[in-house]
Order: structure tokens, then sequence, then C-alpha cells
């Protein structure tokens, strides 16, 4: 069975391309633009991992990944925190809630192998 992942990201060309890489390497991903949009795709799909952006309209997705950590129904989904501050470290993505992070833009290696890994260690 394929591993659903869900990636919330307000950029449609980082969503459209993400989305292509992930799917040729097996997965199934949906995806969403804002924090809301993610919930209501999360309450219904059950996601066994989150790509976050960090930065997101409305509700940021720092915060959403704090909201996720604190709620048993989610808490052990790996969420990697995904953005474009490269000054991020993975004290700062814990803290947010988060397990991992990737800076964009990134290779197309580095994501798989966040992905591949943070599904293991669930």
């Amino acid at each position: 069975m394929k591993k659903i992942l869900l990636l919330i990201d307000d950029d449609p060309d980082i969503v459209e391309l993400t989305k292509f890489i992930l799917e040729d390497a097996d997965f199934l991903v949906h995806s969403a633009g804002t924090a809301e949009e993610g919930l209501i795709i999360l309450e219904k799909d059950h996601p066994d991992l989150i790509l976050l952006d960090l930065y997101l309209p409305k509700m940021q997705g720092w915060e959403l990944s704090t909201q996720l950590k604190r709620d048993n129904a989610y808490k052990n989904i790996p969420i990697i925190i995904f953005t474009a501050n490269a000054g991020i470290n993975k004290k700062t993505v814990k803290e947010m809630g988060g397990d991992d992070f990737i800076i964009k833009p990134y290779e197309y290696d580095d994501l798989l192998e966040k992905v591949k890994v943070n599904l293991a260690g669930q």
C-alpha cells in the first residue's frame, strides 16, 4: 500500500514539482495551499507524513505544526518543515513541532531521502 503524504505549500510551482517527484517515487500525495485546507485533508485522509511550508497565508506553518504535535490524533505523524529560510536549524524546527526540515530549493535526492527516513522512524 502506498504511503500517503500531505504537502501544504502556497507556491503552486513548488507543489507541482514536489508532487511529481514524490508520485514518481510511488507515494500518494495530497496537497493544500493553506493550513486550513491542510487540516481538512488531514482529517479525511490521515497521511503518513506532512511536508509543511513554514510561511503560509493566515495560519503559519509553524502554528499548524505546533497545534498538530499537541493533538493526540496527529502527534505521531512526522512533519518535515519545508522552507526557503536557510537560517533554520534542527533545534528551531523541534521547537516548532517539526521532526525534520528541507531548505527550498531542494535537491531531488535530498527530498526523497528525508521523506523515507522520516517514514521509517514511525
